[in-house]
């Protein structure tokens, strides 16, 4: 499966860099192809990191305006966020296959989180949010009692580098 991870850089020194680069790996390892669609204005086009093709969001924050556009030339299968999801716009969803790895640190849900998921609930046929911990699974499936119709949210704690 050709798999487009949409994150910070991998070699980013922050926690969703480290989880980018193990995830990126790991799926190498697993058999998948990996391309890396990193925002934060500093690739350019053609860049490699670590043999993962990557593709620039350019200036634009967290991508914003390039999710289309690189899935396109990722010729991806399936998209994975690896980041908050408040200042994505889900709209840019539509019509991808989206896996959004999502950190939930606050309680309740944040009401930029809850618009969020719920349009992507509504314009993208194939979405699943995935809990980086028990506490996300929580509060994403309270909020779906509430406002969305997310069952059963999967729970893929934050990777551990051996």
């Amino acid at each position: 499966m050709r798999i487009m991870l949409h994150t910070v850089p991998p070699w980013a020194p922050s926690g969703y860099g480290i989880q980018a680069a193990l995830l990126a790996r790991g799926l190498r390892d697993a058999g998948h192809d990996v391309v890396i669609s990193a925002y934060g204005g500093f690739l350019k086009e053609g860049d490699y990191w670590e043999g993962f093709p990557l593709l620039s969001c350019g200036g634009t924050s967290k991508g914003v305006g390039r999710i289309q556009y690189n899935y396109a030339r990722a010729r991806a299968d399936l998209m994975i966020t690896v980041c908050d999801l408040w200042p994505l716009d889900a709209r840019e969803f539509k019509g991808l296959r989206v896996v959004s790895w999502l950190p939930v640190d606050c309680s309740p849900l944040g009401m930029p989180d809850v618009v969020q998921l719920r349009a992507a609930a509504e314009l993208c046929e194939d979405f699943t949010p995935v809990a980086m911990s028990a506490h996300g699974k929580r509060m994403i499936e309270g909020e779906t009692r509430n406002h969305l119709s997310f069952r059963d949210v999967p729970m893929i704690p934050h990777m551990v580098a051996p």
